[in-house]
């Protein structure tokens, strides 16, 4: 992922992106820690579920603010502006995304108990990006 961000959208822009990453699963991992989830295949495959979705992320701001540098604003600016116009929609799909797991996370099965760390996981990687 972080070689793809480098060649298509340049270093400094692939810099942000693989900034993020680290951070994003650093925090992760916290919460999974602290909320007693265990690293797990079912854990695991949702962390690269959820971290496809990061970069998306990720990569939506990142080309809003050099379009805005390419039309002349301020580093700043440009910025905050990418942050604000895009924390909304970005949010109301992360939530959307997240909603999608919720029959995965309350199945009253054995297969349910099997993989409600797939919910829990992708719902908290999503939202601490």
């Amino acid at each position: 992922v972080l070689v793809v961000s480098f060649l298509t959208i340049g270093w400094r822009s692939g810099l942000v992106i693989a900034i993020t990453i680290p951070l994003v699963l650093a925090a992760t991992f916290a919460i999974m820690y602290e909320l007693g989830i265990d690293l797990q295949r079912i854990s695991l495959g949702a962390l690269i579920i959820a971290l496809g979705l990061l970069v998306d992320d990720a990569m939506i701001v990142v080309e809003m603010m050099e379009r805005k540098l390419e039309e002349g604003m301020v580093k700043i600016e440009a910025a905050s502006f990418a942050y604000t116009s895009t924390a909304f929609p970005m949010l109301s799909g992360t939530l959307i995304t997240t909603a999608g797991f919720i029959p995965v996370g309350f199945a009253a099965s054995t297969a349910g108990e099997y993989v409600r760390s797939l919910f829990y996981v992708v719902g908290i990687a999503l939202v601490v990006s």
